[in-house]
């Protein structure tokens, strides 16, 4: 297998995990039905690791871990439902991995939501903050334990994105959730990335010398995942077509790469990766 340094755009998750042994570890992926997380814990089960997925729809993670056992006839995988524009669903998964689960070695926050109209999660937070940020982070903060008391590493991988950029005057902590201002549906979902982005480095602050890392990842643009079904233009006939061909777009499994790469390659805590390898200083001006 080439060394970790070979890595780089266009590697794919299979390539990244090759030579790995994930036998008698526990992943949980968030958002496991589809796109990246759906190739994630392909990639994770084959290389022996116990799999749970979670889906808001129970069925639609069936589907996923069916193929993925009739394919590795020997991997384990698990559904368990989550909807994490809920939080109560959020603290009801929590409690059942803590009751069932002996161990967690990897926590794969990858499920999320793009350019929404606007509207609200359960608890009234707006949509793409309160799922792509609040609902990880709490889900994270109530598996922490579990985590922590391990002897063995365990990791915390999270999705974010380069998307951050797109809130440049930061956070507007006083209407984070929109009811006052004409929403502008691209700066908030940059704001949930840029909340993901400032939570993952002081929880790596704060989880310094515990055996928990935490890692936070841009997995490219691709275009085949359910994140973009908001976005109009991508439903134009042809306009997927064309786009594929654009120099910077990556196909699902070349996505997965980088949080493959966390998992089975040791980086430093905190910092944004990138193509499989730590990101260039345009990731980490925030």
């Amino acid at each position: 297998m080439a060394p970790a340094q070979e890595f780089g755009f266009r590697t794919v998750a299979e390539t990244v995990a090759n030579d790995k042994d994930l036998t008698g570890r526990t992943a949980l992926i968030t958002g496991g039905n589809s796109g990246l997380g759906a190739e994630t814990a392909r990639v994770l089960a084959g290389k022996g690791a116990r799999v749970i997925l979670t889906s808001r729809r129970v069925e639609a993670g069936e589907k996923v871990a069916a193929a993925i056992q009739k394919k590795t006839p020997k991997a384990t995988v698990a559904v368990k439902q989550l909807d994490l524009a809920d939080l109560k669903s959020v603290q009801a998964l929590a409690a059942d991995m803590n009751a069932s689960e002996p161990r967690l070695d990897l926590l794969i926050l990858n499920a999320g939501v793009m350019a929404c109209p606007k509207s609200y999660t359960k608890q009234n937070f707006e949509i793409q903050m309160g799922t792509n940020h609040l609902g990880h982070a709490l889900l994270c903060q109530l598996l922490l334990e579990k985590m922590k008391a391990q002897t063995s590493p365990s990791r915390i991988v999270l999705l974010t994105s380069l998307a951050h950029e797109w809130a440049p005057d930061g956070i507007d902590f006083e209407d984070m959730h929109w009811r006052k201002k004409p929403y502008k549906t691209w700066v908030a979902y940059g704001q949930s990335k840029l909340a993901n982005i400032l939570w993952a480095k002081e929880l790596a602050r704060r989880l310094e010398g515990s055996p928990v890392t935490i890692y936070s990842v841009h997995p490219g643009i691709i275009l085949q995942t359910g994140l973009s079904r908001h976005i109009g233009p991508m439903r134009i006939p042809g306009m997927g077509w064309l786009m594929s061909f654009h120099p910077k777009m990556k196909t699902i499994p070349q996505g997965a790469a980088t949080t493959s790469f966390q998992f089975c390659w040791r980086q430093r805590d905190g910092h944004v990766e990138s193509d499989a390898k730590q990101a260039g200083a345009q990731l980490m001006r925030s």
